[in-house]
Order: structure tokens, then sequence, then C-alpha cells
């Protein structure tokens, strides 16, 4: 029940809550930014590569996926990602 609230409550368009996303109150702006998904990208140049090979045929049931890994250590934990998000705004 709670997350099809949600999803009946956020702008598809720009996954911004429907109230902000057409809010008319002159209080409101909007800036744009810019983030690299760096596992997106990872997928999309496999796509790319894969795509130019005119020979290979796509399996029957292949589905790709990304796996994350850590090059040194553990992987960041969602309390890491919120930490880092706190420290780049001071």
């Amino acid at each position: 029940m709670a997350w099809q609230v949600m999803q009946d409550e956020t702008d598809p368009d720009t996954n911004l809550p429907i109230w902000l996303a057409y809010s008319t109150d002159s209080n409101v702006s909007f800036e744009v930014k810019k983030k690299t998904n760096y596992a997106k990208a990872e997928l999309e140049k496999y796509q790319e590569k894969e795509n130019k090979k005119e020979k290979k045929r796509k399996q029957f049931g292949e589905v790709l996926y990304l796996e994350p890994v850590a090059y040194t250590g553990k992987l960041p934990t969602r309390e890491d990602y919120f930490k880092s998000l706190s420290e780049a705004e001071d």
C-alpha cells in the first residue's frame, strides 16, 4: 500500500513528488544537476561493444545484470553513501 502511494505521488518524468513537480508556488524553483551512474556506464559500454559484433546472436533467456565489485576491501554501505553526500555539501 505505501509503495503504491509513493508511486502514485511521484511524477514519472522527473521522479519528484507531484506536489513539488506541479507546484505553482513562486517560492519553489528547480536546479538541474548531473550525476554519473558508473554502473549504467559500464552496462552501456558493454552493450555498445556487443552491438558492433554482427555475427553474435542474443541467446534466448540471456539477461544482462550488474554485480558491484570492491577493488579494496568491502563495498560501501548505504550509510557510507549518505555520509559522503552530507560531507560534500559542507
